[in-house]
């Protein structure tokens, strides 16, 4: 599962509408308690955990275009600022949640220390492999039982699609001994195997602390990929069977981009203000709406 490694931690690079959590009135880091900062606007995000002594890279796309097999089918970049690699700090562990290229991103893989491990789900791990510059790294299979962050407490689990020619619609679960994360940035469908992993979540008895959905839809013709990002209507469902602490919506930029995808997309980008309320409806006090629009790190109190 990986080859070994040796060196960690030692990298430092150049009824009533829910509360409201944002970057610029978070709660100050007392008690136990999670940060998340994002990294781009799109799903690429830093998890401080272990009170601050585990820093993960999620999903980092920083720099360059995302480009689906070639650039005439599929080129996206970003429309907001992202970090910069040189400011990230020290990465204790980069986790890769899926294959697709805004997701895995090469170019920014191979910038990032070749010392620090990357976990990463199957295919996704296959792709990188495939990769010259990243094919000798430290790489780890994230696998759908528990996979343990090395020199930590924390462990990452696959949840997968809910059906074989399903290869969208899966996340990870990221547990820490104080803290446990949903990510699911293509949203979830309830079924199958997907259902059955969730169970097994909130069977564990410990609350969901955050949970990263999507709310924005993007919708293909089927012989392409069909709904790619499922939208705030099969988030709620989600969201009533999970019951998080916190919920930030993720995969919501409205990037760039041209090449024949594009032409055909059908999207919808719902407002902060439209989750808060849908989610207040259907939810009520249970979740708390963490708005995000920065890229400063958020201490969320757990």
């Amino acid at each position: 599962m990986g080859r070994s490694y040796k060196s960690s931690k030692t990298y430092t690079s150049q009824a009533k509408s829910p509360p409201v959590v944002n970057s610029r009135s978070a709660p100050k880091e007392k008690g136990r308690h999670l940060t998340v900062q994002r990294l781009n606007h799109d799903s690429s995000w830093l998890l401080s955990l272990e009170s601050g002594s585990l820093r993960i890279v999620l999903d980092p796309w920083l720099t360059g275009a995302e480009i689906d097999g070639f650039s005439l089918f599929n080129r996206a970049e970003h429309t907001s600022a992202t970090l910069q690699v040189a400011d990230l700090g020290r990465v204790d562990a980069i986790v890769v949640s899926m294959a697709f290229s805004d997701h895995c991103h090469e170019e920014t893989l191979s910038q990032l220390p070749s010392n620090i491990p990357i976990y990463a789900v199957r295919d996704a791990l296959a792709r990188i492999k495939g990769d010259a510059r990243l094919s000798s790294r430290n790489l780890i299979l994230i696998e759908d039982r528990p996979t343990r962050i090395e020199n930590s407490r924390t462990s990452v689990s696959h949840i997968p699609t809910s059906g074989l020619l399903d290869f969208v619609h899966q996340g990870l679960v990221v547990s820490s001994p104080e803290s446990s994360i949903v990510y699911a940035p293509h949203g979830l469908i309830l079924s199958g195997p997907t259902a059955q992993r969730l169970k097994k979540v909130s069977e564990a008895g410990k609350r969901i602390s955050l949970c990263l959905v999507t709310a924005s839809t993007y919708d293909l013709p089927l012989i392409i990929g069909g709904t790619v990002n499922l939208g705030l209507d099969k988030a709620l469902p989600l969201l009533r069977a999970l019951r998080p602490k916190y919920l930030i919506d993720t995969h919501s930029e409205q990037k760039t981009a041209t090449g024949f995808v594009p032409l055909v997309a059908r999207t919808a980008y719902p407002s902060h203000e439209e989750v808060r309320e849908r989610v207040r409806k259907e939810c009520g006090k249970a979740t708390r709406i963490v708005d995000a629009p920065h890229l400063d790190p958020i201490p969320l109190r757990l």
